[in-house]
């Protein structure tokens, strides 16, 4: 069959329900007139009344005629261009790196002109989770003039390098091991970097670092005062997997090894505390070379310049 006599058939089809849908709400409509006239007593009151119900009726039969012929969304768009019930008030919460201004572009809502019925819960949410940083989005109407916006944005916890056919490149990281973002010129950089994953061949023991980088990252970020986030530059993976760490003030590695990640985690803040100590008016950290979490079983080794040295 060609084409054409299909598409002529489909209009045909489509008249011929709208002519039955048509008929059956007329048929429905003399019933509930008679039921009103036996109802509702009174001359001119009771003709007024039948006529707000009539109005009301053929407003519900073309809005049902036309979402039989025409579709849903065609109604959504024919709805949003309906000047009643505008917005009055537009919430947004939950942001602070993606601005209020972009949140309420991105959804096109208007207050005083966006109407309730243009409002489209789940379009909106489609916009919003293509932005950049944002991570998940609620939408709420509340009749009958409010609209509420409620976003989650991406918390990174490093930066992670990584290997692609142009070379290396930065990305956001977060807890999750999601590496949601490249950074850009001129974008967040306040954040760790985790080095090396890349160059991992084995995928078990390159994942199992990067889940050991990124659970020893958030125990920093309780902020201990002798290791803060902030005092953490790198964490380097080694070929085997092996995590070395640098801080930001003072150049020494910290062999952090693998596995165990908690306990060296304590342990090294029980190593730092001392450290920090002033004799002769300098800090004992000022003189380490390294210091090697995995040197014997329960036992740190702390090495110094001078014992360097002295070898």
């Amino acid at each position: 069959m060609r084409p054409e006599r299909e598409t002529e058939r489909g209009v045909y089809r489509g008249v011929a329900e709208s002519s039955l849908f048509l008929n059956k709400t007329a048929g429905l409509f003399s019933n509930v007139v008679e039921r009103v006239r036996l109802v509702i007593g009174g001359g001119v009151r009771r003709r007024r009344k039948i006529f707000v119900l009539f109005v009301l009726f053929v407003a519900c039969c073309y809005g049902g005629w036309h979402l039989a012929v025409f579709g849903l969304h065609k109604v959504e768009d024919y709805l949003a261009t309906v000047r009643v019930l505008p917005v009055e008030h537009l919430e947004i919460s939950g942001n602070s790196i993606v601005s209020t201004q972009k949140i309420i572009s991105v959804a096109q809502i208007v207050e005083h002109k966006t109407t309730m019925l243009g409002v489209s819960e789940k379009k909106i949410r489609q916009r919003l989770k293509a932005v950049p940083w944002i991570r998940s989005v609620r939408v709420k109407r509340n009749w009958p003039a409010s609209v509420v916006i409620e976003v989650e944005e991406e918390k990174p916890l490093a930066l992670l390098v990584k290997e692609g056919k142009e070379g290396q490149k930065l990305y956001y990281i977060d807890r999750d091991r999601r590496a949601f973002l490249p950074i850009v010129s001129g974008g967040w950089l306040d954040f760790p970097v985790i080095t090396g994953i890349s160059a991992v061949k084995d995928d078990n023991i390159r994942e199992k670092a990067l889940a050991e980088a990124l659970d020893f990252l958030c125990k920093v970020k309780r902020n201990n005062p002798y290791l803060p986030l902030q005092s953490i530059s790198e964490i380097h993976c080694t070929e085997k997997g092996e995590l070395v760490v640098y801080m930001v003030e003072y150049p020494f590695p910290v062999f952090f090894g693998r596995g165990n990640i908690g306990q060296k985690y304590q342990r090294l803040i029980q190593v730092l505390k001392p450290l920090y100590k002033r004799r002769h008016g300098r800090k004992k950290i000022e003189t380490v070379s390294y210091i090697q979490m995995e040197y014997l079983e329960d036992k740190v080794l702390v090495a110094t310049a001078q014992q360097e040295d002295n070898r």
